[in-house]
């Protein structure tokens, strides 16, 4: 009688594990392959929307459109409908790859990975699905018109034929569609956690926030296309009086830290596991996205409670308060109270 080799349970046990390891390996490495691709695809269509603007610019005699489209009561989406003609024929240019689907719970906005979706009325009603978003400080405004949604008529940048446009956005990965960031306030803030939604008149939290691994890809009005960083987004000339060197911006005071998978919050505030903590060492942010991952360095994590607009933080029997906005007071405390511990 022949006999037949098998392998012996020990041998299948050891087999496996090797597949497992091989698997554990790999597996991160292929995530990050695909995360890349889809970076890669998202500024291959941001590519494809140049020469469309290019074209309706061009057709316009070199300016954007008004602005002032009547009947649709949703102005910031209005390039949806100018720029129709020239995008329906190809397909999925309006989704980035990385958001691509609606927010499970319905809402018109979007988020980080999610798409938005057009309001009704216009040309054919078509309430088409986006996650790109125009710089509403493009528009054209008609003479007698003072503002565009509260955004100075004057400001606007009308057409393409424009000094430094190398550094004046004008499509980009939203969660909304569109917005006219100012500076600073109510509409030119940073979110208090990725994905944050307070409304559509908060201007920058449409482009501020992770989709690309810390980025966000822009179309400029030179017709090139970038990875911007979150914290770059205050530096760019989204209007005509733009400040970009304003509050927001290391030159206005605030340190530049490596941004998190989260959007910075101001004085290296970070949300983890539902909780603002903040980790520091000197002027650099050490926190990140998750509680179990963030890094500390010489000093403990501190929970933080964010109260009429400012962040405290509990040292002992005594508080350590954080501005939203005034780091230099933030820096004077420092001096005064003494340095975290």
């Amino acid at each position: 009688m022949r006999r037949y080799k098998a392998f012996t349970l020990l041998e299948l046990l050891v087999v496996i594990a090797v597949i497992a390891l091989l698997m554990a390996i790999l597996m991160p490495a292929l995530s990050r392959a695909r995360k890349q691709a889809r970076t890669v695809t998202c500024r291959a269509l941001l590519k494809q929307w140049g020469p469309i603007w290019y074209m309706y610019c061009n057709d316009n005699n070199g300016c954007f459109s008004n602005g002032t489209i009547t009947g649709i009561g949703w102005n910031r989406g209005e390039w949806v409908i100018v720029l129709r003609d020239l995008y329906e024929t190809k397909s999925n240019i309006l989704l980035c790859p990385t958001a691509g689907q609606r927010l499970p719970t319905g809402q018109e906005w979007g988020g980080p990975f999610n798409s938005y979706v057009m309001g009704a009325g216009g040309t054919r009603n078509l309430q088409e699905e986006a996650s790109y978003g125009q710089n509403n400080w493009l528009f054209n405004p008609p003479a007698g018109v003072k503002d565009i949604q509260g955004r100075p008529s004057e400001w606007h940048w009308r057409t393409m034929n424009v000094r430094g446009a190398g550094q004046i956005p004008v499509f980009a990965d939203t969660m909304w569609r569109g917005g006219g960031p100012y500076t600073q306030g109510a509409r030119g803030d940073p979110p208090q956690f990725d994905g944050q939604w307070l409304g559509a008149d908060r201007e920058m939290m449409h482009f501020c926030f992770n989709r690309h691994d810390g980025f966000t890809n822009f179309l400029f009005l030179d017709w090139s296309v970038r990875a911007v960083g979150l914290k770059e987004l205050w530096t760019l000339r989204w209007h005509k009086t733009f400040d970009t060197y304003g509050p927001w911006t290391k030159a206005g005071g605030i340190p530049t830290p490596s941004f998190s998978t989260l959007c910075r919050l101001p004085c290296h505030a970070a949300m983890t596991a539902g909780k603002l903590r903040c980790s520091r060492r000197g002027n650099r942010c050490l926190a990140t996205a998750k509680e179990s991952q963030t890094r500390i360095v010489g000093r403990a994590c501190r929970p933080l409670r964010w109260e009429a607009g400012r962040f405290s933080v509990a040292e002992g029997s005594a508080n350590h308060a954080f501005s939203a906005n005034a780091h230099a007071t933030e820096d004077r405390e420092k001096k005064e109270q003494g340095a975290l511990k």
